[in-house]
């Protein structure tokens, strides 16, 4: 694994330390620079070959074929023993490593859990200063400043209470080129909620940062949801057959999920009805354009729901923001919960996780107002372009 002198066509230099020879490529200007960072991931794990699919399946030009699966800034090659991913995107390597991980119960302890696997990686990147890389390692085992070399080794660690990861990067650099090993590691067992909050934070971004020349794509770009109004009832199994024998829109049935699905007029409009028990079943209401049902069919679907109040709302998640801004700029107040911020404007309320940096936009109207709603849909996209702003 890694990159070899035969592929990329040229010359080699040694570079030796107390415990290693690391062979380097000579630097080629055509070849390294700002910009050709290469992550490569191995995992003997083949049982995660679902989940890694289920990862990438969603990233433009996705492409599997036998063994193989390409998309937009990844390569995967899935053999029986093992599975090797490439990708030049920090932000994607972060959540292909965290796929790679399992949050499973103790053997004869069920309350508690651990986190396992076993992801290694390579970094091959341009090389920061070496006089600015010295002060972050833990263990300095090469040093010559004139010819611009380095070897040393210094850890990451996300923990909550008693478990945490560590990713141990061992760094080599020379001629501007920098060559990471990164080992991960786990420790001890908690509750099922503060493995998976360990989880959700462990990546490579702190560790290259101390290294890489490279700062693009560490952080993944905001994912805005659509403003959609949304609402779900119990209905009973009478009042449900009579809406579908005289609604106009299309159905289908789900087959993996068990459901309805009806499409009713307007873009991004939909029920979505599934059975709760032999006497009931669960509504499910979403529409991106409620203003395009027609008075009739609005009234219809109150009705059989019986609905009075819905929510109009949208998500933004992957956002990163200031607290400065959030309580200086954008109206946010520190709220009681740790990580939380919350406005209230305009009709509006919006709350924001810090930790988990997402964020969510709403307002509560009567469903009699849904036709009328479209002034409601025009405040929450103003105040995602104002919050857009100052996302860093």
């Amino acid at each position: 694994m890694g990159i070899g002198n035969q592929e990329l066509g040229i010359g080699s230099r040694e570079l030796v330390c107390r415990r290693h020879v690391i062979r380097f490529p000579v630097p080629d200007s055509r070849i390294y620079g700002v910009g050709l960072l290469k992550i490569e991931i191995l995992t003997r794990s083949v049982e995660k070959k679902a989940d890694i699919i289920n990862c990438l399946r969603n990233l433009k030009g996705f492409e599997a074929t036998a063994g193989k699966i390409k998309a937009d800034g990844v390569e995967a090659e899935l053999a029986p023993e093992y599975i090797l991913l490439t990708t030049s995107v920090p932000w994607l390597a972060d959540e292909i490593i965290r796929e790679l991980f399992t949050v499973r119960p103790v053997p004869f302890a069920p309350s508690f859990y651990e986190i396992a696997g076993d992801p290694k990686v390579i970094v091959t990147c341009a090389a920061r200063p070496v006089n600015q890389v010295i002060p972050a390692l833990d263990v300095l085992e090469h040093l010559d400043l004139e010819a611009g070399e380095l070897a040393g080794r210094f850890a990451t660690r996300w923990s909550s209470r008693d478990v945490d990861v560590s990713a141990d990067f061992e760094v080599f650099i020379q001629g501007g080129v920098a060559v990471s090993r990164v080992k991960f590691g786990t420790g001890f067992r908690e509750s099922e909620h503060h493995c998976r909050d360990v989880l959700a934070r462990v990546g490579l971004a702190r560790g290259l940062s101390v290294f890489s020349a490279e700062d693009r794509d560490f952080i993944k770009p905001a994912e805005v949801s659509p403003v959609a109004l949304t609402a779900a009832a119990t209905v009973a199994e009478d009042a449900l057959a009579a809406f579908l024998n005289r609604c106009p829109g299309k159905i289908r049935y789900l087959e993996e999920e068990r459901a309805y699905r009806v499409e009713l007029p307007g873009e991004g409009n939909r029920l979505t009805i599934s059975e709760k028990n032999r006497k009931s079943a669960e509504v499910v209401v979403y529409l991106e354009t409620p203003w395009r049902l027609d008075g009739g069919l609005a009234a219809a679907i109150g009705e059989m729901a019986g609905i009075e109040r819905v929510e109009v709302a949208r998500t933004i998640t992957g956002i990163a923001l200031n607290p400065d801004d959030l309580l200086g700029r954008l109206g946010f107040v520190k709220e009681n919960e740790f990580l939380s911020f919350g406005a209230r404007l305009e009709g509006l309320e919006a709350r924001y996780d810090i930790g988990r940096r997402a964020m969510k936009i709403w307002a509560v109207i009567p469903w009699s107002g849904a036709a009328v709603s479209g002034e409601t849909f025009d405040r929450i996209g103003e105040f995602t372009c104002r919050v857009m702003k100052f996302a860093v």
